[in-house]
């Protein structure tokens, strides 16, 4: 027997072994006192918020989320006080009238090379404390697109790749994130059975996040880090990296852009009244929000595979947990098709949006 062979053999036999032995264990330790739980990107040129949640038990039955309503956020701008953060009141599913959802608002617009910190106080909490400093804008310089020709059994596609380049400052260690988030509007068409088609004066729009795979290969590296026998090899999932690489030089970032068509009837956009807007942007971010996004993918990747040590996401706030970060972003635009057009009529589709993080 091949040593390939032996090796799926020997798991199977393992895992055999393991689904044989079950016992339970009655969990006697001292209750967990919850703490709070903080999450906010302060991005430039928005206004500052923030969310607050109440941690919970692993070993609780719900799996819902406990906003925290009653905190007094404090906001401070290069260490002097800026204002309290206003609570605010959303609709949500089920509820007739808004609800506080656990968001806390400003009317202080995030700035590049300014710090923010939060003074939280909340009844039953630890006080807690954050801060972070917006990086600069990386400017892109230059943006470029082109058609590969993807073969398989179906037939020919054309696949489309992506390229943007910038000047990486040489005089600080960065960190970036590229992401795509697009309008996307498809014409209601009708085909009859004689191969004609109708076509409709309504469109259904849509907003989401695209997937962003980097196809440099060195950048991503860095994630691919934990290669497992179990799970394989992490992806880069939120288009992160790093100037490790090229520090100080012009580079140039090759990617492509994921996405599914979400209904039937869909056609070219030359013929048609459908169309595609994308906003692509690269983020300058803070150096806590690469080790959020990198540890929170590793966290996520790796957190069912028992031949591997559990990975703690990056946090930090003191006094509580989560992340408190910041972004910059450098970005541009590319449309596909005629929007908006004066015979049609745009309604909203009220069915899901694509990935946000």
């Amino acid at each position: 027997m091949k040593f390939t062979q032996i090796i799926p053999t020997l798991f199977s036999v393992l895992f055999l072994f393991l689904a044989s032995c079950e016992k339970e264990i009655e969990f006697k330790g001292d209750e967990i006192k919850p703490i709070l739980v903080v999450n906010g990107l302060v991005v430039s040129g928005d206004t500052v918020t923030v969310k607050l949640l109440q941690s919970r038990s692993k070993l609780e039955d719900s799996f819902a989320n406990v906003v925290v309503a009653n905190a007094k956020v404090d906001l401070y701008v290069d260490d002097e006080f800026a204002e309290t953060l206003k609570p605010v009141k959303e609709m949500v599913y089920g509820s007739e009238t808004p609800v506080m959802i656990g968001k806390y608002t400003s009317s202080v617009i995030g700035e590049a090379g300014k710090s923010y910190r939060l003074e939280i106080v909340a009844d039953g909490f630890s006080p807690v404390s954050c801060e972070t400093t917006v990086p600069e804008a990386i400017e892109i310089s230059a943006w470029d697109t082109t058609t590969a020709l993807n073969t398989n059994g179906y037939g020919y596609s054309g696949r489309t790749e992506f390229s943007i380049e910038f000047d990486d400052n040489g005089q600080q260690h960065n960190y970036y994130r590229l992401q795509s988030k697009s309008i996307e509007g498809q014409e209601l068409l009708r085909y009859m059975p004689d191969g004609m088609i109708i076509h409709s004066d309504t469109i259904l729009i849509r907003q989401q996040y695209e997937w962003v795979e980097i196809l440099n290969p060195q950048l991503n590296e860095a994630i691919n880090e934990a290669d497992e026998l179990i799970t394989g090899t992490p992806t880069n999932q939120y288009a992160i990296f790093n100037d490790d690489s090229f520090n100080g030089k012009k580079m140039k970032l090759r990617f492509e852009l994921g996405y599914s068509s979400y209904s039937y009837g869909y056609s070219n956009y030359d013929n048609n009244a459908s169309f595609k807007i994308r906003d692509i942007c690269l983020y300058s971010i803070s150096e806590e929000y690469y080790e959020y996004l990198n540890t929170a993918n590793l966290h996520f990747w790796l957190d069912d595979d028992f031949f591997s040590e559990p990975v703690q996401v990056f946090s930090n706030i003191k006094g509580g947990v989560g992340i408190w970060a910041s972004a910059s972003c450098s970005s541009f635009s590319l449309q596909e098709g005629n929007y908006p057009m004066d015979d049609k009529v745009y309604i909203e589709a009220d069915y899901g949006y694509g990935y946000g993080y």
